[in-house]
């Protein structure tokens, strides 16, 4: 792996890192003003109202933290190819239906007329 890879990697991940460290702490303010009312009915089955904290927070991380590492994955392969291979993003019409007009290629590689996505 070239520096420059590396250098662009470490970017993604610093970058995607921030992201959700940031929204998980946005969430967390949210949640002090949210209505706790459904609490009681995590009462009713059995869990503290810590514990139901704890599960409505954990919830939010795990959604966070899918769609982050998610992130990571799409922008590294994208970066990769087009960096080694030279693939760009690129839209191509839509020729069976009128919606969407278009579609985008996450990855066109000329070289080898691929598509990646």
């Amino acid at each position: 792996m070239t520096d420059r890879i590396k250098l662009i990697l470490g970017e993604i991940v610093r970058k995607n890192c921030k992201a959700l460290h940031k929204k998980i702490e946005e969430r967390r303010s949210e949640m002090k003003k949210n209505n706790i009312e459904h609490y009681k009915l995590y009462e009713l089955l059995g869990f503290s109202r810590e514990e139901g904290y704890k599960i409505d927070l954990y919830q939010n991380i795990g959604r966070f933290l899918y769609k982050y590492a998610g992130a990571i994955l799409e922008d590294t392969t994208t970066a990769i190819l087009s960096e080694i291979k030279g693939g760009q993003i690129i839209r191509i019409p839509n020729t069976i239906s009128p919606n969407p007009k278009n579609f985008e290629i996450d990855s066109f590689v000329r070289d080898d007329n691929k598509a990646h996505e």
